[in-house]
């Protein structure tokens, strides 16, 4: 091989990666405004999330809207060059066995959210949009399915929602990741915990970690449901007190 043709091979290896990443992607499903700047797409390959630039233009007044978006993504989680949005019927997204039925909370005489009394009967996959959940008035959007409950929280910070938490569960163990809601920080990882289910509850077990402002590691213990037996395995900042991460 010639040194021109190893050139050009070298070249085509180092670019693929980068064409396959910035390569356009279309879908329809779900799309959820989360209270705050901060929207989800819901589709059959799972949800991702995205912030709007435009803070003066509202991208939808609706809680949900059935749409097929086009756009560029290298991630699992986040959406970051929308090309296109298109709103379709709702049918376009109800017709996807990957996300089944989307339900809405109802308001209570006390102007709470709850669960409709139909969503237990559906043991199909669905969504259900839980909006002013007590007693913080969370937005929490529960993703069901197969045996896996993905679960978006979003608490009230100000005038507008901030992504607080993300929780995954299969019925046995519980996995969360906890995000900083204000500053410049806003969005990064701030913990993760996990949980394990015993006798009706969910208790804290397993890798325990806290993260600083900007991103570094500052506390890793494990955690055991007899707490007697944690297991501190690095400390940043030892005189600091640990905050517990909660769960409702």
């Amino acid at each position: 091989m010639n040194f021109k043709k190893l050139i050009l091979l070298s070249f085509l290896i180092i670019s693929l990666p980068a064409y396959a990443a910035s390569k356009l992607k279309k879908s329809c499903g779900v799309l959820i405004n989360s209270g705050g700047d901060t929207f989800l797409f819901y589709d059959k390959n799972g949800v991702k999330e995205f912030e709007t630039k435009k803070k003066d233009q509202r991208l939808m007044s609706k809680k949900y809207s059935c749409a097929c978006m086009s756009y560029k993504s290298d991630s699992k989680e986040y959406i970051r060059g929308i090309t296109k949005i298109e709103f379709v019927n709702d049918n376009v997204c109800s017709r996807q066995k990957e996300i089944g039925r989307t339900y809405v909370s109802e308001i209570d005489r006390t102007g709470q959210g709850i669960p409709p009394e139909n969503i237990d009967s559906d043991k199909g996959n669905k969504l259900y949009l839980g909006y002013d959940n007590a007693p913080r008035l969370e937005n929490k959007f529960f993703f069901y399915k197969g045996d896996v409950t993905t679960i978006y929280t979003f608490e009230k910070y100000g005038f507008t929602f901030a992504k607080f938490g993300v929780c995954s569960l299969d019925g046995k163990t519980m996995k969360c990741r906890r995000y900083y809601e204000s500053g410049i920080e806003k969005g990064r990882l701030s913990e993760e915990v996990n949980y394990a289910y015993v006798k009706g509850n969910y208790v804290e077990e397993g890798l325990h970690v806290l993260y600083d402002k900007n991103g570094d590691v500052a506390f890793i213990e494990i955690k055991n449901r007899d707490y007697k037996k944690d297991k501190v395995l690095f400390d940043r900042y030892p005189e600091r007190t640990k905050r517990s991460f909660y769960f409702s």
